[in-house]
């Protein structure tokens, strides 16, 4: 980024979170975080950070939504699948 300053920051970010004896794998933009928990068998979570920065509604389960968390699924990074 320095040297090359045309260059734009990602517009998202990964992250891997152990709890117990399974992972998350987060992917988060500027307004959304989406979070698969087992790969999505023992859950997901999707909040809009810009209108619910605390995270009180997870909106993973409202279809409204399925065509976002297909978006966000889709940035994850598996590491162990490559």
């Amino acid at each position: 980024m320095l040297r090359n300053p045309g260059n734009s920051f990602r517009d998202h970010v990964n992250a891997i979170i152990k709890r117990g004896s399974f992972l998350g794998r987060t992917v988060k933009t500027r307004e959304w975080r989406y979070t698969e928990w087992d790969e999505g068998r023992k859950g997901t979570e999707l909040y809009d950070q810009l209108n619910d920065p605390l995270e009180y509604n997870n909106l993973a389960g409202d279809p409204a939504y399925d065509s976002l968390k297909a978006v966000m699924k889709s940035l994850i990074i598996h590491p162990d699948s490559n």
